[in-house]
């Protein structure tokens, strides 16, 4: 199990950090484009033509009239510090006179490139874009008279804490429900374990009980072949024994076949004839009322006529002559069962009750279950866990359900609800 559990706990991290880190991608792309979406208006409004820009560019200010641009060193050309990663330069220049002016308090580009930047920007087809070489993101004016410049590294600068965040996000996230899948794990296994342990005290049980009927068998016929003198009535007591045992084992592969069947029935249609269903438990009365004398049981039935269903006549024969015959292994001498039939809400609803057995609070949501034997006092009734199992999975096909309710005042009673 702990294998199982580290394979749920790694597939659902990886599952959740697969989906995490997507979302987490396209929203940090979307931010970086809504980034690039914001220099270019940024960039616009740098460049638009205000009154002191247009009086300027009519006083002609040439390079020399205008402060003296700081120069930048070749190996800086593309480590600008974060002051200058900020900054957005803006060139004018003239195409009649070839005069180029650098506006910026910490610009991006040496002033001798200047003409060279110009020539490479007038020939791009886009009035924005990159220049990788340069390192620079560059916006041309309508009028072509006007360049703005940005660092490649200012939308970086713009979202690196925003990225960091959503990196902190992430692993705070993924360490989360690390805690969440190690929780999920336990209780996603604990079913399958008590499953598995219920399944392995039913091997060992199936297999006393298959053992211990073969080896009765077996004393049996070695008793007969001691005696060939014999005749049958003076062998009877042990044909008699050896048959009890081969019907002991054949009700426990039955049971086994039953269920194997319904479960490969899951995607077949469910039975659809109608049924009377007064009769049907009439008549699973009538057959259960000799076993019902024998153990000294009182079996009582309240059956109004004409009650129809859509089901299996043969699926609710077996339901209630199995539940009759449960309540019937746990009843002592002396008891009473009721058998009853009602409609109600548009669904018939029959009932079992055993007035003096009674089951513990804490096996009632497991009775239903397979192989389940909670009760020493039930489960040493000879049964093996199954015939409930079959029966729930029986009710279920025909689209009903089946309800359990145990009280010491009331004793058991099992409710079947079918639709009409």
């Amino acid at each position: 199990m702990k294998a199982y559990r580290k394979r749920f706990i790694q597939f659902n991290m990886l599952l959740v950090g697969v989906v995490l880190l997507l979302a987490l991608t396209l929203l940090g792309a979307y931010l970086y484009h809504n980034a690039r979406r914001e220099l270019r208006m940024t960039m616009e409004a740098v460049v638009r033509p205000l009154d002191a820009v247009a009086a300027l560019r009519e006083d002609k200010v040439s390079p020399g009239a205008a402060p003296e641009p700081r120069p930048l060193p070749d190996h800086m050309a593309r480590g600008y510090d974060s002051e200058t990663r900020r900054s957005i330069n803006t060139v004018f220049y003239d195409d009649e006179t070839g005069e180029i002016t650098l506006l910026a308090e910490t610009p991006l580009i040496q002033q001798s490139a200047l003409p060279g930047l110009v020539s490479l920007v007038t020939e791009k087809e886009s009035d924005y874009g990159t220049l990788k070489d340069l390192g620079l993101v560059y916006y041309r004016s309508p009028g072509g008279d006007r360049i703005a410049l940005a660092s490649t590294r200012y939308i970086w600068d713009l979202l690196k804490n925003v990225y960091g965040i959503l990196l902190a996000v992430f692993a705070a996230v993924m360490g989360l429900f690390y805690l969440i899948s190690r929780r999920i794990s336990h209780l996603a296994v604990k079913p399958l374990e008590e499953a598995m342990l219920r399944e392995k005290q039913f091997v060992a049980d199936a297999s006393h009980d298959l053992k211990t009927p073969l080896t009765i068998v077996l004393a049996n016929n070695s008793i007969l072949r001691e005696n060939p003198e014999a005749t049958v009535a003076q062998q009877s007591k042990w044909i008699d024994s050896t048959d009890d045992a081969v019907r002991r084992m054949q009700r426990l592969i039955d049971g086994m076949l039953t269920l194997s069947q319904l479960d490969a029935q899951e995607n077949v249609p469910p039975p659809s004839e109608k049924v009377d269903l007064s009769s049907v438990l009439t008549r699973a009365a009538l057959q259960m009322e000799s076993l019902a004398y024998e153990q000294q049981v009182t079996l009582e039935t309240d059956i109004p006529d004409g009650v129809t269903v859509t089901g299996s006549s043969d699926y609710l024969q077996r339901v209630a002559e199995g539940l009759i015959e449960n309540a019937l292994k746990y009843e002592p001498a002396g008891g009473r069962i009721d058998l009853t039939l009602k409609v109600e809400k548009r669904r018939a609803v029959f009932s079992v009750r055993n007035e003096s057995s009674r089951i513990p609070e804490d096996d009632l949501p497991h009775v239903f279950e397979r192989f389940y034997r909670g009760d020493r006092t039930r489960s040493s009734q000879g049964g093996h866990g199954l015939g409930l199992s079959i029966v729930k999975r029986m009710i279920e096909r025909m689209g009903g359900r089946i309800e359990v309710e145990s009280r010491e005042s009331s004793g058991t009673v099992f409710r079947v609800f079918l639709p009409l």
